[in-house]
């Protein structure tokens, strides 16, 4: 009942949970009747047929005492009004279905009774349904839902099984419980009458929701699972045997009928004869065997209707034939080689053997330069579909390769020379030669890489040369010579042939630097022969005076870049001597080779002129010079 009513725009937001009550006991169910009032793109839905209900039907509005609706949510729909008091949750089902919304009348009684039929005679049944209070926690109305569930045999009117709930508890947010309880169906029942009861008498508050009212019959717990399948794979080879265990847990049969089926598409199923334990064995197996099986359950005189017995997922049994294991690979080999050997079967595992203790579990067999220890049998062992195992082997000989083309490492060609190239052995019977050829021998005039390769009737073998050409080295040192004093001769005996050189003087450079008089010769040598060159040098003073350049400058361009005095005949006891305008010592060296750079206390001396004076000693007599040189840029 509600005496006040709030009226305006309203914004619904909507906290929704599930509780499950423990009244009833749960079982393995099949669904046989449900009502969740239907679903539609109305926010509303039609009213129940009369004999369903007595309360009268609102559809959009706020719900006055013993009225109902078909609803998606608690709220009315007109936008006029909302029971501040209540919840506005959605249905329970889902997928945009309905619920039915309930103010209960001020007088205790039946506002729901429907009649389910085609239930399964002496089967345990689960009936639930699923409610909700619609007062908030915390609200000031007093009463809460109580509700009565009665089932009773729609032929006698005997009351089967009844259950009166407790005050259905509040909520801060709405909240769907499920209460129910279980019956056994007598004997010759399969129809019973569902009565619903509004147990709270008159007040303020006793509003609430149903939903998804299902009956369900109580079968059995089933997991069908397979013993004797390759890994456990529901497939197994021909002539093995299986066994299929329904793996019951629990069930709710008082005295069970079992029987197995089978079904060669999963659609039309035969009961097996004689199949009626809760085991059933397949001995020496076929591939007729190859179908899906399943399991039943259900009390004696239910175990052929759909609706009134367990059955359980299918399995699908594979019984496959044994694939013969056909080896792949050559008569012979020779020492050297790669064996292969392959299955033209696909297998799911393999399991090689062999000579030396060789095993191997990969589908292909590759052994990289054999030698003759690793000929002899070869076995192989597959495992293929369904667990069924073959065995093959095959002999594996292995020769040793007598056959060798021996080219030389290298050959050069000396001054246009031609020469040849062979390979030949007594067991070798075909040859191909780098530049197509397939004689014995070739005749070679151009410097390359060549190769032969050389067959018998198994082995085969191969070579490379590297063919030069080159010439006898060529030496001329020219005429005989003179040279001043102090001057270096370089002898150039150089040729790009030339892979050595010996000069009487000791030497092995290809040029000679000469400063004494004398004779020199050089022989020169490669693989194609030797020269040699003789030349006579003649060394003598070339001047009466030391020279002194007018001009240096030392500017970094590799050229006059140091000031320093050169004699062209023999002297000791030498000093040279540069003085700056002022007269004062700015260089002085007793070595003939050293000169000045152009610098003063490491720094660069002024552009201009600058006195030098030298002294040295020739033939024990001591001579002087003096003289100016210009320092440039």
């Amino acid at each position: 009942m509600r005496n006040c009513v709030f009226r305006g725009v309203f914004i619904l937001i909507v906290f929704q949970t599930f509780v499950v009550s423990k009244i009833f006991s749960q079982c393995v169910a099949t669904t046989i009747f449900k009502e969740d009032f239907g679903t539609g793109s109305n926010g509303f839905g039609p009213a129940l047929a009369s004999n369903i209900t007595s309360y009268n039907y609102n559809a959009t509005g706020s719900l006055a005492d013993g009225e109902y609706s078909i609803r998606k949510t608690a709220a009315p729909l007109n936008g006029q009004s909302i029971y501040a008091t209540w919840h506005n949750g959605f249905d329970h089902t889902g997928n945009n279905g309905y619920m039915m919304v309930i103010n209960a009348s001020y007088t205790a009684g039946k506002f729901y009774e429907t009649q389910i039929n085609n239930l399964c005679s002496g089967s345990t049944i689960k009936f639930s349904a699923w409610l909700a209070n619609l007062l908030k926690l915390g609200v000031s109305d007093p009463l809460d839902p109580i509700v009565k569930f009665e089932i009773k045999s729609a032929v006698t009117g005997v009351v089967l099984g009844s259950y009166t709930t407790s005050t259905i508890s509040r909520y801060t947010s709405f909240t769907w419980e499920q209460l129910g309880f279980n019956i056994v169906l007598p004997i010759g029942e399969s129809s019973v009458i569902l009565t619903i009861y509004n147990n709270q008498a008159g007040g303020l508050g006793n509003d609430l929701v149903l939903d998804d009212i299902e009956f369900s019959i109580c079968g059995a717990d089933i997991s069908p699972s397979t013993s004797g399948t390759y890994l456990n794979s529901n497939s197994l080879c021909v002539g093995n045997s299986i066994t299929i265990n329904a793996g019951i847990v629990n069930q709710y049969y008082s005295n069970p009928a079992m029987q197995w089926q089978s079904s060669v598409d999963s659609t039309s199923w035969f009961n097996i004869v004689g199949a009626n334990l809760s085991t059933y064995t397949i001995n020496n197996c076929t591939t007729n065997d190859s179908k899906w099986y399943r399991f039943l359950i259900a009390e004696p005189n239910n175990i052929n209707s759909a609706n009134c017995r367990t059955t359980s997922s299918p399995i699908r049994l594979n019984v496959f034939n044994k694939k013969p294991v056909q080896l792949q690979h050559k008569n012979l080999y020779c020492v050297g080689d790669t064996i292969q050997i392959k299955n033209l079967t696909a297998a799911f595992q393999y399991n090689w053997k062999g000579p030396n203790g060789f095993t191997s579990t990969n589908g292909l067999v590759l052994l990289n330069n054999v030698s003759t220890n690793q000929q002899g049998y070869y076995s192989l062992q597959t495992i293929t579909e369904g667990g069924c195992i073959n065995f093959d082997s095959s002999l594996i000989n292995i020769k040793l390769n007598q056959i060798s083309p021996a080219l030389p490492d290298s050959l050069v060609l000396c001054n246009n020379a031609t020469s040849s190239l062979s390979a030949t052995n007594s067991n070798i019977t075909k040859w191909l030669w780098s530049n197509g050829d397939t004689s014995q021998q070739i005749n070679i005039s151009t410097a390359g890489f060549y190769w032969v390769r050389v067959w018998d009737n198994v082995c085969m073998a191969s070579d490379t040369t590297i063919v030069k050409t080159n010439r006898t080295p060529l030496v001329n040192l020219g005429g005989n010579q003179t040279i001043c004093f102090s001057e270096i001769l370089k002898l150039n005996a150089s040729d790009v042939v030339t892979s050595s050189y010996l000069w009487n003087t000791g030497s092995t450079d290809s040029v000679l630097n000469i400063t004494n008089s004398g004779t020199y010769s050089v022989v020169v040598s490669n693989e194609c022969g030797s020269a040699n060159s003789s030349v006579d040098i003649i060394v003598k003073p070339c001047a009466n005076q030391i020279f002194v350049p007018s001009a240096f400058s030392p500017n970094n361009d590799f050229k006059n870049e140091v000031l320093k005095a050169k004699a062209y005949f023999p002297i000791t006891d030498f000093v040279f001597r540069i003085y700056n305008r002022l007269g004062q010592i700015i260089f002085l060296s007793t070595d003939i080779n050293k000169g000045w750079n152009g610098e003063i206390n490491n720094k660069k001396a002024p552009v201009g002129v600058y006195i030098w004076e030298l002294s040295y000693k020739k033939n024990a007599e001591v001579f002087r010079q003096n003289g100016t040189t210009v320092l440039m840029q």
